[in-house]
């Protein structure tokens, strides 16, 4: 992880990446590196709130920037064991997704890949070393959903039928004891 990070200097910037590609004009990245002075946003955020370019379009681009891979996570496999590592939380707090698992490392989608606190954050939840690729925002989270909303769903439902049965074992105690104060041996005594 330190030398992924340490690495990104000798890396093209992103707006010149998007330049190369021909995805952006240099009068669209002047505007947007003036935004980005201003509003204090990531240079991709506002070139796609520009509609510049699509998040499609950044994601390539920073896959080829940070050289690491991309997925598309309505083709890919992911492994429902590995979702289990890391809390729906946290997920959704990283905007990532565990996809498989092998020895000590875990592979992550993730869609902020230079964030390196929430990579650090699901490497000390899992114990595992994060392996990285980049995936669209709306495809994490609709994996967040079909993973781990489910077994949000059945931990809840789980936790309702542990309640119900402790009202239920509740309401036979109560009842228990008036029939033991109402019994007539209790009576005698108490009169």
């Amino acid at each position: 992880m330190r030398v992924f990070m340490n690495n990104i200097c000798s890396f093209l910037k992103i707006g010149e990446i998007l330049l190369s590609q021909k995805e952006i004009s240099p009068v669209q990245l002047n505007e947007a590196l003036k935004l980005q002075h201003d509003d204090n946003k990531k240079l991709g955020e506002i070139l796609i709130e520009k509609e510049f370019i699509t998040e499609i379009v950044l994601l390539r681009a920073l896959s080829e920037q940070l050289k690491i891979g991309m997925v598309d996570l309505d083709n890919f496999y992911v492994n429902a064991d590995a979702t289990k590592l890391i809390s729906e939380n946290t997920a959704r707090r990283t905007c990532s997704i565990p996809l498989k698992v092998w020895e000590d490392k875990i592979l992550i989608a993730i869609n902020d890949p230079l964030n390196i606190f929430y990579i650090e954050d699901i490497e000390v939840e899992t114990g595992r070393k994060a392996e990285i690729v980049i995936a669209l925002k709306s495809q994490i989270i609709e994996a967040i959903e079909k993973y781990m909303g489910r077994r949000s769903a059945e931990k809840a439902a789980e936790d309702f039928d542990k309640e119900s049965s402790l009202v239920v074992e509740e309401t036979e105690e109560a009842e228990n004891i008036l029939s033991i104060a109402n019994s007539p041996v209790v009576r005698l005594i108490d009169s």
